[in-house]
């Protein structure tokens, strides 16, 4: 399809994207192709892909009415075995459904950052399963560049914040200013 959604290298460097008829794989050498028609995908309009600490890729399909996110259905592809399985089969005791979920993100170094439609955030890492995040409702998550800390903006501020809610650094941003993206870069 030529409808792209998402483009995602993984750790391997296979590219795999998501586009409105499933999800494309591409090796270096040739294509593959996963549907919901072949069985190996739950939802063909993958509109975001998100790799966590197993390797295992986040299909991410939302389903939009009106131009409004309504909900959000995940997809846990293995890449090995090349199949997929529901968010709710693979954690049964997550504490919210998939469709509760209205933000995902994941960290540099493959945890999952999830935001309910509570405004309740989670981090997901498979050895301590979802931890519920101390932020604030109005918390804007901008970016993890490592698997300790985030960052967002909260009551125009830029906040660089630990898994246990201590500010490590704030950041008063100019009046009329807003930032959509953190990009880690050289250190000088």
């Amino acid at each position: 399809n030529n409808q792209c959604n998402a483009i995602y290298q993984s750790k391997d460097g296979t590219i795999f994207i998501g586009t409105k008829y499933g999800l494309n794989r591409f090796d270096g050498h040739e294509f593959e192709w996963f549907t919901e028609e072949n069985g190996q995908i739950h939802n063909d309009v993958v509109t975001d892909i998100l790799e966590d600490e197993q390797n295992m890729l986040w299909l991410i399909s939302e389903v939009k009415l009106y131009n409004i996110t309504s909900a959000i259905g995940i997809d846990i592809f293995d890449q090995k075995s090349k199949k997929a399985r529901l968010f709710k089969e693979v954690f049964p005791k997550a504490p919210f459904a998939p469709d509760d979920i209205i933000n995902i993100h994941a960290g540099k170094t493959g945890i999952i950052y999830l935001q309910t439609k509570n405004y309740e955030w989670y981090f997901f890492q498979y050895d301590t399963g979802f931890n519920r995040l101390p932020l604030d409702n109005e918390f804007q998550w901008k970016g993890s560049f490592d698997h300790e800390t985030y960052w967002g903006i909260l009551n125009g501020n830029l906040i660089h914040a630990d898994k246990e809610g201590n500010l490590l650094h704030t950041f008063q941003l100019p009046a009329n200013h807003e930032v959509y993206k953190l990009i880690k870069g050289p250190r000088v």
